[in-house]
């Protein structure tokens, strides 16, 4: 059996045997930054994430992404700076029932930074992980999402872990 065959075969399965649903979700969070840029980026840290989500049984399977901008002034000079993330998020989370469903989780994340001000600019990436736990409210097709996320996350030795706060709405199929 060729590869193309197998990537046809197994969708397939999955919806024929009625254990597979897909969700799709979009909303804010807001982040508090934990490590070496708390005093840096202690404003309003507000981002923007979407999420895709396979149910499989009895665990979730999710792919996120978050559009981060954080405005701060740098610790010596007063001046202003920008610190620009795009987080990529896979993860598993394993619910607790079916209306109201409480749920805990975890995954990996791989962030690219950009941080730009009068001294210059400065990127990279890194890979990090995470814990999560939320709830999640069902309405036959769409849902609500509230979540807790604690990120652990260093790039080039800058600390960029915290906590994350979020609010999803969605719908499923």
């Amino acid at each position: 059996m060729n590869k193309k065959t197998v990537f046809i075969i197994l969708p397939l399965l999955f919806f024929s045997l009625n254990i597979f649903s897909t969700s799709i979700s979009f909303g804010p969070g807001y982040y508090n930054f934990s490590g070496d840029v708390k005093e840096i980026y202690s404003g309003s840290n507000v981002f923007f994430t979407g999420e895709l989500s396979f149910n499989i049984k009895v665990f979730d399977v999710f792919l996120t992404t978050n559009l981060c901008s954080y405005k701060g002034k740098l610790s010596y000079t007063k001046e202003d700076t920008t610190l620009k993330l795009t987080q990529l998020e896979s993860g598993i989370k394993f619910p607790f029932g079916k209306k109201t469903s409480p749920y805990i989780g975890a995954g990996l994340e791989y962030t690219f930074y950009k941080e730009s001000n009068k001294i210059g600019e400065a990127s990279g990436s890194g890979v990090g992980y995470f814990a999560i736990a939320g709830l999640k409210i069902n309405m036959k097709k769409i849902f609500f999402d509230l979540r807790a996320k604690y990120t652990m996350l260093k790039i080039n030795g800058v600390d960029l872990s915290g906590l994350s706060a979020i609010l999803l709405f969605g719908i499923s199929f």
